[in-house]
């Protein structure tokens, strides 16, 4: 796993969701669990389209295919590759 990815996606989701602060040990939790709303969770895939500079398929927009760090991050991956 690239570190630095990863790292950015935690600080992504951390300046979008109100409730605390996610680590990156936290990278399987479940972010609705954690207080991820789904206005949050369009935000958040909106700053990695933009910070990761790719276009995050239709069929991975479903919350449930991306509602963990670990999720996420293959997500941008494949992205950009």
């Amino acid at each position: 796993m690239d570190i630095v990815i990863l790292e950015r996606i935690c600080q992504i989701i951390n300046l979008n969701i109100e409730s605390g602060e996610l680590s990156i040990n936290q990278i399987d939790e479940d972010l609705f669990s954690i207080g991820m709303s789904s206005i949050d969770y369009i935000r958040i895939v909106v700053a990695l389209e933009e910070e990761f500079e790719c276009q995050i398929p239709n069929s991975k927009l479903l919350l449930s295919e991306m509602n963990t760090m670990s999720k996420m991050y293959q997500v941008i991956v494949q992205c950009v590759r």
